[in-house]
């Protein structure tokens, strides 16, 4: 089984804490707030761990995050 097959669990509390943080990095990062060299890193990061194009702008990573977690809620997406 592939690992984003695998049935895991997450805490609600837990879910929504997570959408909070990634919806503020987000929110930081489209304001300039965050530094390059840090964005570039999240970016990186994110892409290797969802397993996508490393060229994806950091946005787009977010969102995926955040959409994943809200599904892994029940949360419509």
């Amino acid at each position: 089984m592939r690992a984003e097959q695998a049935t895991v669990t997450i805490d609600r509390a837990d879910a929504i804490a997570l959408i909070g943080i990634v919806a503020s990095v987000a929110g930081h990062a489209a304001a300039g707030d965050v530094t390059p060299k840090a964005m570039a890193r999240i970016q990186r990061r994110l892409a290797a761990d969802l397993g996508v194009n490393h060229s994806a702008p950091l946005g787009e990573l977010l969102t995926m995050v955040n959409q994943r977690l809200r599904r892994a809620i029940g949360e419509p997406v």
